[in-house]
């Protein structure tokens, strides 16, 4: 998941017609591996100044000339596989690219779990960033259908297994740090939603 998350960023980054010259520029091409997730034009050429304004030690020139490295790598596996394409020293994505990139950034787990119950109940709380809006509404609806209770949007409970798949789709997601899930052995309260 971590290249097609690379893959998200480049072809989304060439969709924004940000980095017309990414490959030339070496400041550039350091803000795009650098910038986290998501990163905006904006923050991308503030995180581009704020690299040429600063000194590399050793270490960090060394650890981005592999970054470097693996990023041109994976550059030309695009450019192999036709999502983009270099003329005149700018990279460009192609209608192929643009589809790729559709897929990447709607891909959602599809499979349906089996509900079954369980003996303890689980509460679970998360607190997912809204640039991931549509990944916290494919867990609202999973947790649904696995038979959970909403007590809050973003607090479950209930009485039912978590199918490890579910558990694998959480973290092919990326989603899984922002969850927390509690298994609750006294009842208290909650034995109204028996």
């Amino acid at each position: 998941m971590e290249g097609d998350s690379v893959t998200e960023r480049i072809l989304e980054t060439l969709i924004e017609n940000t980095a017309s010259a990414m490959a030339s520029s070496f400041y550039l091409l350091a803000a795009v591996i650098e910038s986290g997730y998501g990163a905006s034009q904006k923050q991308i050429e503030r995180k581009a100044e704020e690299i040429q304004n600063r000194s590399l030690n050793k270490t960090q020139r060394d650890s981005f000339h592999k970054k470097r490295a693996s990023f041109y790598s994976l550059l030309y596996k695009l450019r192999r596989e036709g999502f983009i394409d270099k003329k005149d020293g700018v990279w460009k994505i192609t209608s192929s690219g643009r589809a790729k990139y559709k897929i990447i950034k709607n891909h959602l787990p599809k499979r349906q779990h089996k509900k079954e119950t369980d003996t303890t109940f689980k509460i679970i709380v998360f607190d997912i960033p809204e640039k991931y809006r549509r990944k916290r509404y494919w867990l609202r609806a999973q947790l649904a259908q696995l038979g959970f209770k909403m007590l809050q949007r973003s607090v479950w409970v209930g009485k039912a297994k978590l199918p490890q798949e579910f558990m694998e789709d959480l973290r092919d997601l990326r989603i899984i740090q922002y969850i927390e899930i509690l298994a609750v052995t006294k009842s208290g309260t909650l034995h109204s939603l028996d």
